[in-house]
């Protein structure tokens, strides 16, 4: 490989530290396999007081997501049920070769969805849930992030996957009778 296709590598490639957790984690060994294994213990406590906000004034849950010091902003949100029943009607009609298809077609969906607004210093793209159908996702999705490089792309895909671990540690956190103590009495 020539020089200069390694430093063109190099600038595309994506910043691994640029994308990070929202969750504590704490790293330990697992005491059957000796493996390295990673546990997500809980969200952080202003991600518990917006979630909780959320649910008490019916509305969706969003999280804003400084990557690379702060030059590129996403802003995801959960969805809301009609949303979600599309979403829904769009996955059972996709009929899929492989499950690495499908499983590609449900990360480009949620995207689709979930992404609220990407900013960055020469951009500021505000989405809201497609309209379209099966036949429409494909189109709508290289029209969004067509015009994005694609290290960009990347960061989105990585960023909305750890918008969706948060949302499974919130949810649970929901079953615990301390958090919604902050409810007041019943």
């Amino acid at each position: 490989m020539s020089d200069e296709m390694k430093e063109q590598a190099e600038e595309t490639a994506v910043d691994e530290k640029a994308v990070e957790s929202p969750v504590e984690e704490k790293k330990y060994k697992c005491p059957r396999c000796g493996w390295e294994a990673v546990d997500k213990a809980k969200p952080n406590e202003n991600d518990l007081k917006e979630y909780f906000r959320s649910i008490l004034g019916d509305r969706s849950f969003s999280k804003e997501y400084p990557l690379c010091g702060g030059e590129v902003t996403l802003t995801f949100s959960t969805l809301q049920s009609e949303d979600a029943t599309r979403m829904g009607k769009i996955m059972m009609a996709k009929d899929p070769k492989s499950d690495l298809e499908l499983l590609e077609f449900a990360l480009r969906l949620r995207m689709l969805f979930m992404l609220r607004s990407v900013k960055t210093a020469t951009l500021d793209l505000k989405f809201a849930p497609p309209v379209v159908g099966i036949d429409g996702i494909d189109a709508e999705f290289d029209r969004r992030f067509g015009q994005l490089q694609d290290p960009l792309v990347q960061m989105c895909g990585r960023t909305q996957l750890l918008f969706s671990d948060l949302l499974q540690l919130l949810a649970a956190s929901a079953y615990d009778e301390n958090f919604w103590k902050a409810a007041g009495p019943f």
